[in-house]
């Protein structure tokens, strides 16, 4: 049932009842009597590291929830300093007519989760451990979780420019991570520069991303899958620790086209592995947007490597920097056959028990500066948009503010109406990794060896 309220909060000075040694002057005005709208100002101090924000208003003993949907303003990774949220009541269940004489706002932070560990195993193996576990930058520098790198500690790090440099690099010492766990990076909401309508670097920045996300740390694996399936553990791909390849849109989101028609659909799903997912962790799991992918894989850079160490050179097809972030055609990607012809063979006996050779096993190169792995090679991952290209009658559909890219009638009229996937020709590839700037189509029915996906969750689903 809705409350009647009418606000009347001038210069009402209000104080956060937890964590006050990080949050201070709290204070609510009304724009009375020309709007509803409330104005909530704080200050964030001592806080080592972002935090995010929560807001109630109580009315005497009782709290009255203060939905997402009713704030406008930052509450994910929050800094020291001070900061504004503007609130609509209206949204709590409330309307603009009574008096709540004892009504006041709480402002309280919490330590911003940073990693998620999501447990795949189905209910009946579950026991007493927990689905899912939340992890904070303060949890991992206890050392229980293995080795971290913050700051500047190492090069891959020092290079970017992420307000908070940190990477739990211990996610890669424990088999579990990537078969019957699956981990997952927040990404801050952001903006980066990529490739503009010539395919050549913005000088600025031209990708804008306003919610943060969580980003799987690893392309979705054999073993995950299988997970998801209920079908028991991986006997083959390095015990199920390679990519999920050849796989089609269709067996990730349950259908190929029109029935999910991205982006007029949103996050509907028929079936599939995204909608698995949703149902064995009970969250909004879906693949990625480009634009998501693409602030996600630069990390704080903006060379075509996310290292942000520039392109390296190439000597007899291996690049320098190329070999240091993923699997391509010179180092593993390709391999000799019996007669010794080099080429790619990612159904071989050696492709599937040998981590050096076709799709890598997580961990074996550098991950960018949010601890992502294999961005860059392995496989190509599928993203929610359709293809299209750049045209003077649509523009470039991965660039802009939370661009969803093109509907499939777009698609199908300039280009393939074919879905995109990103990460620079995979293993198979010849070496270039420029992951923004390169893509490959597939109709949403067809799997390629060289094409896999890695899962995202939105945490604001406003």
């Amino acid at each position: 049932m809705k409350r009647l309220l009418t606000f009347v909060f001038l210069a009402t000075q209000l104080t956060a009842l937890a964590d006050t040694d990080r949050v201070s002057l709290v204070s609510a005005r009304q724009r009375w009597p020309f709007s509803r709208l409330v104005d909530v100002s704080y200050t964030v101090s001592g806080a080592t590291d972002p935090v995010d924000i929560r807001v109630a208003i109580m009315n005497g003993s009782e709290t009255i929830p203060v939905p997402e949907t009713a704030i406008e303003g930052q509450l994910y990774d929050v800094a020291n300093g001070d900061h504004t949220l503007v609130i609509d009541p209206t949204r709590c269940g409330l309307v603009n007519r009574e008096l709540l004489t004892a009504a006041r706002f709480e402002v309280t932070v919490v330590d911003a989760p940073i990693y998620l560990i999501a447990d795949l195993r189905k209910d009946s193996l579950l026991g007493d451990d927990p689905r899912l576990v939340y992890l904070t930058r303060g949890d991992i520098r206890t050392g229980n979780y293995g080795t971290y790198a913050e700051g500047d500690d190492v090069d891959w790090i020092s290079n970017c420019s992420l307000p908070s440099k940190f990477v739990w690099t211990g996610v890669t010492n424990d088999v579990t991570y990537c078969t019957t766990n699956m981990v997952f990076r927040r990404v801050a909401a952001g903006a980066c520069r990529t490739y503009n309508t010539l395919g050549l670097m913005s000088a600025t920045n031209n990708l804008f991303i306003t919610r943060p996300y969580y980003v799987a740390v690893f392309e979705f694996t054999e073993a995950q899958r299988r997970m998801l399936d209920d079908s028991g553990p991986a006997s083959s791909w390095c015990g199920g620790r390679k990519p999920y390849g050849n796989a089609s849109y269709a067996s990730y989101r349950g259908a190929a086209s029109e029935t999910l028609d991205w982006p007029s659909t949103g996050h509907e799903t028929v079936g599939g592995y995204a909608l698995k997912l949703r149902n064995r962790i009970g969250l909004q799991a879906d693949l990625l947007t480009a634009g998501q992918w693409i602030l996600a894989y630069r990390a704080g850079t903006d060379t075509d490597y996310y290292l942000g160490t520039g392109n390296g050179t190439t000597v007899n097809g291996t690049n320098s920097v190329a070999h240091t972030i993923g699997r391509y055609q010179y180092n593993g990607g390709w391999s000799y056959d019996a007669s010794g012809n080099f080429k790619w063979q990612w159904n071989t006996a050696a492709a599937m028990s040998d981590p050096a050779t076709g799709w890598a096993t997580p961990g074996l190169y550098l991950p960018n500066a949010y601890g992502l792995y294999d961005m860059a090679g392995s496989v190509d991952e599928l993203v929610l948009d359709y293809y299209v290209a750049y045209s003077s009658k649509y523009g470039y559909t991965r660039i802009g503010t939370d661009p969803v890219g093109p509907t499939q009638a777009q698609s199908a009229e300039l280009d393939s109406g074919k879905r995109d996937a990103l990460g620079g020709s995979g293993w198979a590839g010849s070496g270039s990794l420029k992951a923004t700037s390169t893509s490959s189509m597939l109709d949403g029915s067809a799997s390629s060896s060289t094409t896999g996906t890695r899962f995202g969750i939105f945490i604001d689903h406003r």
